[in-house]
């Protein structure tokens, strides 16, 4: 998935890259991550000003995994990391167009999953840190409810 947003990091002046393995085994639904993933690499490639990185970093964590996306734009006020999550909300003064779903879908996307997101400021001012923590799906729970 980041290699196929090179192009798009590329001509906006920003550094894309990736840490951790190859591959990582998984039981999960692939196309419900991946939407979360999607999610998170296009908010970071939007919000993120030329000259900036954005780093992916995936790690085994026993029979988990963590995953997370760093970059070094502006982040997200502090009274906002959690309202974000919902639906049409954006930060105020946001000039990027945008609907305000992309970080519902992916809270709702990991969360089907049995996973958590939580997004923090790297530090004031200098960029945002997306961490999903995924555990092994329960054969008994149901993952995608009517």
């Amino acid at each position: 998935r980041v290699a196929s947003l090179v192009p798009q990091a590329l001509a906006k002046e920003q550094d894309l890259g990736y840490e951790g393995p190859d591959s990582l085994a998984w039981e999960g639904d692939a196309a419900v991550l991946g939407s979360a993933l999607d999610n998170l690499l296009l908010n970071a490639l939007r919000y993120t000003p030329p000259e900036s990185s954005i780093t992916l970093r995936l790690e085994a964590l026993g029979e988990g995994a963590r995953l997370q996306l760093e970059d070094t734009g502006p982040g997200i006020p502090s009274e906002y990391l959690e309202s974000v999550f919902d639906r049409f909300t954006r930060v105020p003064g946001t000039r990027e167009p945008g609907s305000g779903l992309g970080l519902a879908i992916v809270r709702r996307a990991v969360e089907l999953e049995g996973g958590t997101v939580v997004l923090s400021n790297r530090a004031e001012g200098s960029g945002l840190l997306a961490t999903i923590h995924l555990v092994p799906p329960d054969p008994h729970r149901t993952t995608h409810p009517g």
